[in-house]
């Protein structure tokens, strides 16, 4: 499991079940009902919330746009990922990064 996480933290596109079970050395199916039976959720939803979460702490700390942050997420539409983002945590990424000026 700590493997499939480290990967899913890596910058760029959402990688595919296929190759998150073979980062963990499990099956797909192996695979969905790890992740399902630690945190509930589907293996790629799960991948999805780490980022969001990486994104989140990157507008934090960190000098970035909130196009960089889609980007080093793996989303190529900022607007799917204001989304995203605004539905993970209540509160749209650019609040966010203008909360760190404030």
């Amino acid at each position: 499991m700590q493997r499939v996480e480290e990967y899913a933290r890596q910058p760029g596109a959402l990688p595919s079940l296929q190759k998150l079970g073979a980062v963990g050395g499990l099956s797909q199916s192996s695979l969905r009902r790890l992740i399902h039976t630690a945190h509930g959720r589907a293996p790629l939803a799960h991948v999805r919330q780490i980022r969001l979460e990486l994104a989140h702490t990157a507008l934090k700390t960190e000098r970035l746009s909130v196009v960089d942050a889609a980007e080093l997420v793996g989303y190529s539409s900022p607007s799917n990922f204001a989304t995203a983002f605004r539905r993970a945590f209540g509160i749209a990424p650019s609040q966010v990064r203008q909360q760190r000026h404030s």
